[in-house]
């Protein structure tokens, strides 16, 4: 799907206020319950599809408490649903049929859960997108016209998304298992050097997805 050009305003990299915001915390809450999902779902399924749980079993085994917090601490939601399409969104809102992304509407690795998380992940970022715009486009690596879009959304319309579309909830970057273990190898030491280098690795990751989506 082609998606039209959105320009991304340098307040959504400015990270000077991020730290003290709400916002922080939301997100940092919202990723420690989305990996301690993940790692259940890891470790409950045999023949996972996903390259990231099949790579990493004895690492989404050994995730504890501790470690789930560390890695939870990323600065961008942990879990994606087509944020960076605007296209799709817009026609998600408007009750259409949006032009299937990846896995389409086959069926999500992810189902088992998938609708409560979507849902509360849904109900958070609009709560983010209207208190603070800037910061959600950082969160959700989204463009301002799907920070905006949320901004409407109704509690039926997430419940209605969240039924409808569990099946498109996924780990952000799911095609690089190297991240995901790079990021569950730093998050059970204790040093944070390790797990700082990959909180600025998912920045750049981020930047990445940014440039790809402009320059689509």
């Amino acid at each position: 799907m082609r998606q039209k050009k959105e320009k991304y305003s340098g307040e959504a990299l400015n990270l000077s206020h991020w730290a003290d915001s709400r916002s922080f915390e939301i997100a940092r809450c919202l990723n420690e319950r989305s990996l301690q999902w993940l790692a259940r779902v890891a470790t409950t399924e045999e023949a996972h599809p996903l390259k990231i749980f099949r790579q990493n079993m004895e690492l989404w085994k050994s995730l504890d408490a501790r470690a789930c917090s560390r890695a939870a601490r990323a600065p961008i939601f942990l879990l994606n649903c087509n944020f960076q399409y605007p296209d799709w969104w817009a026609s998600v809102v408007n009750r259409g049929v949006p032009t299937i992304i990846g896995k389409g509407s086959n069926g999500s690795p992810l189902a088992d859960g998938a609708l409560f998380m979507l849902r509360e992940i849904l109900t958070e970022a609009r709560t983010i997108a209207v208190s603070e715009p800037s910061i959600a486009n950082l969160l959700l690596g989204a463009p301002s016209t799907v920070v905006k879009l949320l901004t409407f959304l109704t509690l039926a319309d997430i419940d209605w998304i969240s039924e409808k579309y569990a099946h498109e909830l996924s780990p952000r970057w799911a095609d690089k298992s190297v991240f995901w273990r790079n990021l569950l190898l730093a998050s059970s030491e204790e040093i944070g050097e390790r797990i700082s280098e990959l909180y600025c690795h998912s920045l750049q990751l981020l930047g990445s997805d940014i440039l790809t989506s402009r320059g689509n």
